[in-house]
């Protein structure tokens, strides 16, 4: 039934910030998660992505997420970005416990990174693989439609200002 529920609020609405909030519930309230990035890739070369999204990262250590950019150097978070495929840890030489790519039409456009768990929850259970390959499968399509649905009403709202503007009598 959550994975259903979660499914549903994720392509309930077109707004970017909701999705990217539904994300967060999901992350918390479902996997437990007490420390998470949600990382997209930036519309430019610079092989930065930029941080949608972060919880409980004020205490963040490792450098590694800073002023709202992830520039690389986690390698269980690089590997998953390279290769979309969902890596769950403890892997070494990371800090991330689960690494969960953001796919869309077979193109890795981020990844939502766990980094700790609520002290309740001491590890991620093999049932929780089905809810990170749901939101493998889910969270990227939902969220890069909100995002397309928000800059193409953007662009109408401002051409259809400049048409008003046009006919406007003289």
């Amino acid at each position: 039934m959550n994975l259903y529920v979660a499914t549903y609020q994720l392509h309930a609405t077109l707004d970017p910030a909701e999705v990217q909030s539904t994300i967060a519930e999901i992350a918390i309230n479902l996997l437990g998660a007490e420390r998470f990035v949600l990382l997209f890739w930036k519309e430019t070369e610079s092989g930065e992505c930029e941080i949608a999204l972060s919880q409980g990262m004020e205490d963040d250590k490792s450098g590694l997420y800073t002023n709202g950019i992830y520039g690389g150097g986690d390698p269980a978070v690089d590997a998953t970005l390279s290769d979309g495929v969902l890596r769950i840890g403890p892997i070494e030489g990371s800090e991330a416990l689960a690494c969960v790519p953001l796919m869309v039409q077979g193109t890795t456009v981020g990844a939502l990174v766990l980094l700790k768990l609520f002290e309740h929850k001491e590890a991620l259970k093999p049932e929780d693989r089905d809810l990170l390959d749901l939101l493998a499968a889910h969270a990227a399509s939902a969220l890069f439609a909100a995002r397309v649905y928000s800059t193409t009403d953007r662009k109408l709202k401002t051409l259809e200002s400049l048409v008003k503007l046009v006919r406007r009598p003289t």
